[in-house]
């Protein structure tokens, strides 16, 4: 009984790898892959269902195939999986699950669809023990069950990589692989498939996109592990272009590809050029793609409760420096902070445009080289920590963390990326389902608007330096030609469309680009001004870059605020000049 339960359950997996591996759309065409199973082909007449981003499969059909002792309460609406129906459930308004005994939750619960009892398959793979293959070419998915499984191969055309996740993972010779890291809103199923990979299946029916984000399944280790490097690899650009793409030699200058490609440069937001030519060593190691722009969302029930307006666009510190002491405090029965703004995003993208180096005579150092060259004690770095510690001071305005302006309601402004606005305006396609509640109950604290980051002066529009994602070609890349013509449609017009549309900055600000931020995303539209807050101004431009290194390891600004102010009490000049003597002292710079 429990082989034929482990087969049952298998079964279920195979859907998973079809949504996660043949595409989006591929329930819609699912007789013509081929089921595999310990050597016997199965079919099945009945598709699986998407729910909240999980893959739910009908138990009862695969019960009649395999032989599953499953058992379906009409009464109490609950499953039982090679169990017995007397196993005590509890009371919920949910379909329950119960496999060998033992209650599961989910964080999507099982459906009743068509008077079908649908399950989603995470929750019983855990309970696996077998080699699952998908063969991208054959549409085939074959299964070898705990009893009979052995080492698994690698097939002749590809390559297996082994993960954490322990999902099957193979890379063809075919395959354009696409690698993001860092950037967490893709990690929600469904969100990249929207955001932009459907757009490329379209744009390139001819090649065969592999677009993974980190850890979904695969890490950047388990791919050195076996030799594999991306064709194209993207992530944030002032830290893992030197983190990852340098660090693993995947780098390449791409000047003479962007030129041969027809990309003009000039033609990007300009901060986000001098980025990425801050992080390449006097070349250009990428192509900018979007911009995680960080603005200031006030919550208008607390500015209503205070009967304040609201912030415009381009506000400077010091105006807000003297009205937020008419936004904290009293509101009722509230009490209130008036801002959160992280000190380490405040000082790492600094408006100033400030670089903790001093230039040397050449581009290569050493990290010797790169300690010594460390200089955070100038009068300008003295300015950005007096105008940020002001605020700190303030009575009542004390930091704890940026997303309390989110999840706590307390504070009246909050600066944070534009990432997370999808998520608390409840657009549940952008939330993880188990996410959700939490979600909901946020929500019910804010008003959401949104102004642009305040500026150092009225003379002075630069913002922060752009919260960038870059693409590079990977000189390891069998594929550059290829890869080149996805990076150019993805930095157009066409392109950048895609990612205005869908709630991400672009970095090709065209009236149509900007005018359309958020379009595919409904509440958007109830925000008024949000795509102007957005565009609103410059990203400030890196500043005395030449002949400097970025080290892989970062730099730790964070040392300033968190470690020397919040915590030890320092003031601003002392803060900097113990920052920089920790830093030269105690951080990692052994070659």
């Amino acid at each position: 009984m429990l082989l034929k339960m482990k087969k049952s359950i298998i079964f279920t997996m195979i859907f998973a790898l079809i949504a996660s591996m043949a595409g989006t759309f591929a329930f819609a065409d699912s007789n013509d892959i081929k089921i595999i199973i310990d050597g016997e082909e199965v079919k099945s007449d009945v598709a699986p269902q998407l729910v909240s981003g999980r893959t739910l499969v009908p138990i009862r059909v695969i019960s009649e195939t395999l032989g599953a002792d499953v058992t379906w309460d009409q009464k109490n609406r609950v499953v039982f999986i090679n169990s017995s129906t007397d196993v005590s459930v509890g009371n919920s308004s949910d379909i329950q699950l119960v496999i060998n005994g033992e209650v599961i939750k989910t964080d999507v619960p099982p459906q009743l669809i068509d008077n079908r009892t649908l399950v989603p398959i995470r929750v019983v793979s855990e309970e696996l023990n077998a080699d699952v293959k998908w063969d991208q070419s054959a549409r085939t998915v074959t299964i070898v069950s705990g009893e009979e499984s052995s080492t698994p191969t690698t097939p002749s055309d590809g390559i297996a990589v082994p993960n954490k996740e322990e999902e099957e993972f193979i890379l063809h010779d075919d395959d354009l692989f696409i690698f993001v890291e860092n950037f967490k809103l893709f990690e929600t199923p469904g969100v990249k498939e929207r955001v932009i990979e459907d757009a490329l299946n379209e744009q390139f029916p001819d090649y065969n996109i592999r677009f993974v984000i980190w850890s979904k399944p695969v890490r950047t280790d388990e791919l050195l592990a076996v030799g594999v490097t991306p064709d194209i690899y993207i992530g944030t650009t002032r830290t893992h272009m030197t983190q990852t793409l340098k660090k693993h030699d995947w780098h390449m200058d791409m000047t003479d590809l962007i030129a041969e490609y027809d990309i003009d440069m000039d033609a990007f937001n300009q901060g986000a050029v001098e980025m990425i030519k801050s992080r390449s060593d006097g070349l250009i190691y990428g192509v900018p793609w979007f911009i995680n722009e960080f603005v200031m969302y006030y919550n208008k029930k607390h500015l209503d409760a205070f009967e304040e307006e609201y912030p415009k666009n381009g506000m400077t510190y010091d105006e807000l420096y003297e009205w937020l002491p008419d936004i904290t405090g009293q509101a009722g029965v509230l009490t209130l902070k008036g801002i959160t703004q992280h000190p380490d995003h405040y000082l790492d993208f600094n408006q100033l445009g400030l670089y903790p180096f001093e230039p040397g005579d050449k581009e290569e150092l050493t990290k010797h080289e790169i300690r010594d060259s460390v200089n955070i004690t100038t009068d300008e770095w003295l300015y950005l920590v007096e105008n940020m510690y002001r605020f700190l001071t303030l009575p009542g305005n004390n930091y704890n963390a940026a997303d309390d302006f989110f999840r706590r309601g307390n504070y009246t402004l909050g600066i944070n990326t534009i990432d997370v606005l999808p998520l608390h305006l409840m657009e549940t396609d952008f939330i993880k389902s188990g996410d959700i509640h939490w979600y909901e109950q946020w929500s019910e604290l804010l008003d959401i608007g949104i102004a642009s980051v305040p500026v150092l002066s009225e003379e002075n529009n630069w913002i922060y330096q752009p919260n960038m994602y870059s693409m590079s070609v990977t000189k390891q890349s069998d594929k550059k030609e290829q890869s080149m013509e996805v990076i150019k449609w993805m930095a157009s017009e066409e392109g950048q469309l895609q990612i205005s549309r869908n709630g991400l900055k672009a970095v090709l600000e065209t009236d149509e680009v900007v005018n359309q931020f958020g379009a595919d995303i409904p509440s958007y539209a109830k925000i008024d001004g949000l795509a102007e807050a957005v565009y609103w101004g410059e990203n400030a431009h890196v500043q005395n870059y030449e002949n400097t290194e970025w080290p892989s390891s970062g730099f730790p600004l964070w040392h300033v605020f968190r470690l020397h102010v919040l915590q030890n009490g320092s003031g601003p000049e002392t803060a900097l000049q113990n920052a920089e003597r920790d830093i030269y002292e105690h951080y990692s710079w052994d070659d």
